[in-house]
């Protein structure tokens, strides 16, 4: 039995920045000092300098930065497959490139469509790749073999899955799932952490929402 181990502290290799939402939680300020690679999708570079870093790469079709290439001071690389979006590339790119333990991040707050589509391609990869995701609200990981997250007591827990029939396994949270189906939207909803380390496991992929401690 494989157990992937995660923590609200962690110090991915590659970070990977979407034109959503400016993330100014300081879990991501953190992880940027640490990351070995910073990748952005497209138009989100001023994003990243206003939090005062610099792009390794730049991926996507080129549609929404606002200067010319020769601007900028970092590899950039067109990708021109309009039948895909910028994550699934960018995702891809890095499948390809040995980029193995990517955190995603800037990719919810504008556009709700975009921010669905991001929770998917993340569920296509995680097969794959070790990907956590990071918004200002939560932190999201998708999963299915058994799993350690580190959490802190008392933090509100959500966990959603891709298939309704579903069967999860749950330790560390209030309300305990017993290799149960979740019957409805809601009832995987607004969990509470009952230490400050929980265990799921799934039979098929589930996102899992650590929200934020406010």
């Amino acid at each position: 039995m494989i157990i992937k181990k995660y923590s609200q502290s962690f110090n991915p290799k590659t970070i990977l920045f979407g034109n959503g939402e400016l993330v100014n939680h300081p879990i991501l300020i953190k992880s940027l000092k640490a990351a070995k690679t910073i990748i952005c999708l497209d138009g989100c570079v001023n994003k990243l300098k206003k939090l005062g870093y610099d792009p390794d790469l730049i991926l996507g079709d080129m549609d929404s930065i606002d200067l010319k290439p020769d601007n900028y001071n970092c590899e950039i690389l067109e990708l021109l497959d309009q039948s895909t979006n910028d994550l699934d590339k960018g995702l891809q790119w890095c499948l390809e490139n040995n980029k193995n333990d990517i955190l995603l991040t800037g990719l919810s707050g504008k556009r709700d469509d975009h921010a669905m589509a991001a929770l998917l391609s993340m569920a296509s990869f995680s097969q794959k790749l070790k990907l956590v995701m990071l918004t200002n609200y939560s932190t999201i990981h998708c999963i299915k073999k058994r799993t350690k997250i580190q959490v802190d007591h008392g933090q509100l827990i959500s966990i959603m899955a891709k298939n309704p029939l579903t069967k999860i396994k749950t330790n560390g949270l209030h309300y305990k799932l017993r290799n149960e189906q979740l019957t409805s939207a809601g009832h995987g909803m607004s969990n509470i952490a009952t230490s400050n380390q929980i265990e799921i496991e799934a039979s098929e992929w589930i996102w899992v929402f650590i929200n934020h401690m406010a």
